[in-house]
């Protein structure tokens, strides 16, 4: 977990394939089929610029659906995708809760598939960093352009077939700021269109505020033609066989095959926020950074960095147990630096050195926590009496943002000073605050170890000094206790 805190082709009724206009250039990983067909289009008011529109077109092209609508995100959108999934088992209206759905995933089409999640660059070491030799890289996949378009080719043509393609046209940030992506997403699954209007900004304002500018282009598929020769069930269309998510720094391109799964469909997130400047198109101030890992033993439910450096370094420490919603089908605890260990975007040693890049002269930084929840006592149970009581260590954190006097020095970082988390009105449940922030130096020792030998085998070159020195600052400080 990381969480940051606070001229056209439509005419009525038809879309025609047309080649004659505007293609993207050869470097596209989706291939340019020839077709000329019409197909129902949904919404035949939509105006799409040329540029957008080749892209629909290609994406047509090559998928084959039914027919076409380009989102407008509307309430009245909403209604009817919710309707049509209603019908067809993809959601249960849960009748206690007002506009609240659930959807029931295939147990085969999981979060986490690193193994099916690849960059895609010219060269390697852009994507990925080179391991010490003899070592197997674990922070990311590469895939070259020339092997992504032959799996483009084997799995994308007419997959959407008996489907409707959904055009979305959505921005990640506020519209119209200057620091915000835009990008257009095909995908012919309907719950990916209801779960985008909630992740992002979208629909005919974001197309209108394109202009002259290029986004990001996503093609998204369930993998289930109808008819299909893969057996799937309607109410959640799957080929986890076959799933694949890609993305290419170098063309702007985002493509996923076979999942319908969170992350691997949606093809862009946001952060939410509460700050009441949230749509401000300059962005808002961020004044603290949480990471969380899932640890059961040595880890304290929350700790402060002492500054920046630090806080970067526990980001690329953390470790935490893998979860039903991962390959893993064991609770290992697997190394998962920033919790993003396959989804870094490029490498991980240029990543960290794009962090401590921020650490500027007079610059005013967020804080960086670390919080785990999930730390079991010696009978096995959680020491943390539960989410709903989490507000108690976010309070703490405001107080530190605040500047206020609660906290006191650990070897691994700032811990809350006793008494100084509130526990008002669960004093019966009996929080084991001495326990729940123990720090067994066996542990730790044990756990600086293995990171320094984790970044230093996988990063090699790439891993920045800084880094290594905050883990040497670290082992110094459990030696001197």
């Amino acid at each position: 977990m990381l969480c940051v805190l606070r001229n056209t082709n439509a005419r009525a009724g038809s879309w025609r394939c047309n080649w004659g206009i505007g293609i993207r250039s050869l470097g596209s990983m989706i291939p340019t089929a020839q077709r000329d067909a019409d197909l129902s289009m949904t919404r035949s008011r939509a105006q799409l610029l040329p540029k957008v529109a080749a892209f629909v077109d290609q994406a047509a092209s090559l998928c084959q659906p039914k027919s076409i609508h380009v989102c407008d995100g509307s309430q009245v959108e909403l209604s009817h995708l919710q309707e049509e999934m209603l019908q067809k088992g993809i959601l249960e209206k849960l009748p206690k809760l007002q506009e609240c759905y659930l959807a029931r995933t295939s147990p085969d089409d999981v979060a986490r598939v690193e193994s099916r999640t690849f960059v895609v660059t010219t060269n390697k070491v852009d994507a990925v960093p080179e391991p010490q030799a003899d070592v197997k890289g674990m922070l990311g996949n590469w895939m070259s352009p020339n092997n992504l378009k032959n799996i483009v080719k084997e799995r994308f043509p007419g997959c959407m077939a008996g489907r409707t393609m959904y055009v979305i046209p959505f921005s990640m940030g506020p519209i119209g700021s200057p620091i915000s992506k835009i990008g257009i997403q095909c995908t012919d699954s309907p719950y990916v269109v209801a779960s985008m209007r909630i992740m992002t900004r979208m629909g005919q304002a974001v197309l209108d505020s394109l202009g002259d500018d290029d986004f990001i282009r996503c093609l998204h598929s369930v993998g289930c033609p109808i008819p299909s020769n893969h057996k799937f069930e309607e109410t959640w269309p799957c080929n986890p066989e076959q799933t694949i998510i890609a993305q290419v720094p170098e063309t702007k391109e985002i493509i996923s095959f076979g999942s319908g799964y969170g992350g691997n469909s949606l093809l862009a997130s946001q952060c939410p926020t509460i700050d009441p400047r949230w749509e401000d198109p300059k962005g808002v101030p961020i004044s603290a950074i949480l990471f969380g890992s899932r640890r059961p033993v040595g880890i304290p439910v929350v700790y402060e960095a002492f500054d920046w450096k630090h806080g970067i370094m526990i980001g690329a420490a953390m470790r935490s147990e893998a979860t039903a919603a991962a390959e893993h089908k064991k609770k290992v605890i697997m190394h998962d630096p920033f919790a993003m260990r396959p989804f870094f975007g490029y490498n991980f040693g240029h990543y960290l050195k794009h962090w401590l890049s921020m650490n500027k002269p007079n610059r005013k930084l967020p804080k960086v926590f670390h919080v785990n929840w999930f730390r079991k006592g010696s009978t096995g149970r959680f020491l943390w009496p539960g989410f709903g009581e989490n507000i108690r260590v976010l309070d703490w954190i405001l107080k530190r943002l605040d500047e206020q006097d609660v906290a006191e020095y650990s070897p691994i970082g700032l811990i809350p000073k006793a008494g100084s988390l509130d526990l008002t009105g669960i004093e019966h449940l009996n929080v084991q605050l001495d326990e729940l922030f123990h720090l067994p130096k066996d542990f730790w020792e044990k756990e600086v170890n293995d990171v320094k030998r984790f970044l230093t085998e996988q990063l090699a070159e790439d891993l920045p000094h800084e880094v290594m020195n905050e883990l040497l600052k670290l082992e110094q400080r459990l030696r001197e206790g």
